[in-house]
């Protein structure tokens, strides 16, 4: 027992100090992801798409965060009074047929994208279907996923 906690010491006292890992953060980060984790994300989406589906703006624009720049630990924030109307407006004017989850790309806990493509009007003999695409930002902050938007024209929404 004695010889087997020696080893152990040895072993990690004897590691280089300040050696970095030749993988990149999303390489380890996505590692530790689960079937749970995507479906987690894919759960979100899904509620909030059924709401504004379902004219519940309100009930889709609280579901959101924002990332906070300023933190050092990337907590996301929930939305303050005057971006919830504003998201819910925004909302409004998004007419939802169908949606459906086209992409999920996971990279880190605060870097990752969901693209979920919105149809506004079904095709009919006289006119083409009308879809949009829709971006998210999913956050992983202490074990729980938190649903931001992606500002698709700037990059990200942070």
């Amino acid at each position: 027992m004695l010889f087997a906690m020696l080893s152990a010491f040895v072993l990690f006292a004897c590691q280089p100090k300040g050696q970095t890992s030749d993988k990149p953060e999303f390489v380890e980060f996505t590692e530790g992801l689960t079937r749970e984790d995507t479906m987690a994300v894919k759960g979100l989406v899904t509620t909030f798409m059924t709401y504004v589906q379902d004219e519940k703006y309100g009930d889709a624009a609280a579901m959101l965060y924002k990332a906070d720049a300023e933190n050092a630990w990337n907590e996301p924030l929930q939305l303050d009074n005057d971006e919830l109307q504003n998201v819910s407006k925004m909302l409004q004017m998004l007419t939802v047929k169908k949606f459906e989850i086209a992409g999920l790309t996971f990279q880190s806990a605060i870097n990752n994208e969901v693209v979920c493509h919105i149809v506004s009007r079904e095709s009919s003999a006289d006119s083409p279907a009308i879809v949009r695409k829709f971006y998210f930002k999913p956050m992983n902050y202490l074990g729980g996923w938190r649903l931001c938007l992606k500002d698709s024209s700037h990059g990200d929404n942070r």
